[in-house]
């Protein structure tokens, strides 16, 4: 397992991976120097980038979504909202087949190991409200703003 960590504009990243596939990014607080043990790491790095700069849509980087398969129905319905979009709870409750779980597809976006390649910071409360996020409301908000240019 590589472990490294990446300084982006927006925050710093604990990122591992197997070799083939990122299996986690957390955001870190603080400003952290890039400490980068992988090949994965530096294309992801890049990928972040350009994303911030508007320059990149989607991820190509090869990643592996670990957990239930309730999460995995979840996580890859949050994958398909495309860029510059949101999707409440309550739809994305119902477009992963579980429409009454809107609470606990919010667990699965506290949860989400991949945040921003799996864009959780997408997911919205109904009234448009922000709601959770990994990173803080401020880096959700900056993303969505990003997205919106």
């Amino acid at each position: 397992m590589n472990i490294s960590t990446i300084q982006t504009k927006i925050s710093s990243f604990l990122i591992e991976d197997d070799g083939s596939l990122i299996t986690k990014i957390e955001f870190l607080d603080g400003n952290k120097p890039n400490d980068i043990q992988s090949e994965l790491a530096k294309m992801l790095l890049c990928q972040i980038d350009e994303y911030l700069l508007s320059q990149r849509i989607e991820f190509s980087i090869p990643f592996e979504i670990i957990g239930t398969p309730f999460q995995k129905a979840v996580l890859k319905v949050i994958s398909s909202i495309p860029y510059g979009k949101t999707m409440s709870y309550t739809k994305l409750a119902e477009a992963s087949g579980y429409p009454k779980a809107q609470r606990a597809v919010g667990s699965v976006c506290r949860q989400n190991l991949l945040p921003i390649i799996i864009p959780c910071h997408r997911v919205i409360k109904q009234n448009g409200d922000f709601g959770e996020y990994n990173g803080g409301q401020d880096k959700k908000a900056r993303l969505l703003m990003i997205e919106r240019r």
